[in-house]
């Protein structure tokens, strides 16, 4: 997140699997981070993850303008986060909940989000940097900057148990499979 010093960031799901993670990586790096949950109960744990502000919609027309989105639910959120954005602005789409089509058009960019790119983060982490920046993750970690929230723990030979809830949204945070 180079660049995110005094940067106003836009997490949607912040407060899932991955969300979780990056609103507490945006806050680490110096950026104003706003998490979109999807209910109120919800707004207290993204505050303490680091949130600054928290919404449940992208509603408000004053929200924004955001330099980076970071979209874990695609759907119609992305559009509407997309009218959030600043000029210029950097949209990294991750993932998507449910089957909804994630639906954007050149229009939407018209508001404000001129120049504004969209990167689908889709690939590996490339071989040359996976050490390192796990390494930075774990020290992270070790030195209570980045909680992982781990919301299960299963012995190995449980992998699918594992797969199938964490495909039914029946995990809160990271799953952990031991030896």
């Amino acid at each position: 997140m180079a660049g995110a010093l005094g940067r106003n960031v836009l997490v949607t799901g912040a407060t899932g699997g991955v969300g979780h993670l990056a609103v507490q990586l945006a806050r680490a790096a110096g950026a104003t981070v706003t998490g979109l949950v999807t209910s109120s109960a919800r707004e207290g744990e993204a505050r303490e993850l680091g949130a600054h502000h928290v919404v449940t919609t992208l509603d408000d027309p004053d929200l924004g303008p955001f330099h980076l989105v970071l979209d874990g639910v695609g759907g119609a959120v992305l559009a509407q986060a997309v009218h959030r954005m600043a000029p210029g602005a950097v949209l990294v789409a991750y993932g998507r909940v449910g089957s909804a089509a994630s639906e954007i058009s050149i229009s939407d960019f018209y508001r404000q989000a001129w120049n504004a790119r969209i990167v689908g983060f889709i690939s590996p982490v490339p071989e040359e940097t996976k050490g390192e920046d796990l390494a930075i993750l774990a020290g992270l970690v070790a030195d209570g900057r980045l909680d992982p929230r781990i919301g299960l723990i299963l012995d190995w030979e449980k992998t699918a148990k594992a797969f199938a809830a964490l495909s039914q949204r029946a995990v809160r945070g990271k799953a952990v499979l031991t030896m």
